[in-house]
């Protein structure tokens, strides 16, 4: 879905400024899909933890301990072992854990999560008004000369 939503006559435009395959790539595709990526990596991340189904299903956490998950032990201690107390503490652990990694994340998007002010923000506000950030594809070689600077085509 990211990359449907690209701008083709960005990518036109970074193809004329003469860049390669992977400048391309890393300058201007990547930075104006990285909020979708964001969006991925966060619910990855959050649908690793709640892997219950195949292992549960397949081995039901065998051999041994080696396919079991953090939601197949709640399961186990909460509803085989009759233990409701400590399979209500392991899903608290399990929230804290998983909403200290997405806080995590949501500190490090700064640095690779490219917006910009679709509207231009007040003088007095730091960040972009509400509904007007988008993505912002960085352009580190020269800018192309403006088509009244560029020699006529006779």
């Amino acid at each position: 879905a990211g990359l449907n939503g690209l701008n083709s006559s960005v990518l036109e435009a970074a193809k004329i400024d003469g860049t390669t395959g992977w400048q391309r790539f890393f300058k201007v595709v990547f930075p104006m899909i990285s909020p979708t990526v964001f969006f991925c990596t966060i619910m990855t991340v959050i649908g690793a933890f709640k892997v219950f189904a195949q292992p549960y299903m397949l081995t039901k956490g065998g051999p041994g301990e080696a396919t079991n998950t953090i939601v197949l032990a709640l399961y186990r201690n909460g509803f085989s072992f009759d233990k409701l107390g400590y399979a209500s503490a392991m899903a608290w652990i399990l929230f804290v854990i998983v909403m200290v990694l997405t806080a995590l994340q949501f500190s490090q998007q700064k640095k690779w999560v490219e917006l910009r002010c679709l509207k231009p923000p007040q003088p007095s506000a730091s960040r972009c008004p509400a509904g007007s950030a988008g993505p912002r594809p960085r352009w580190p070689w020269p800018s192309s000369p403006s088509p009244s600077s560029s020699p006529s085509r006779g």
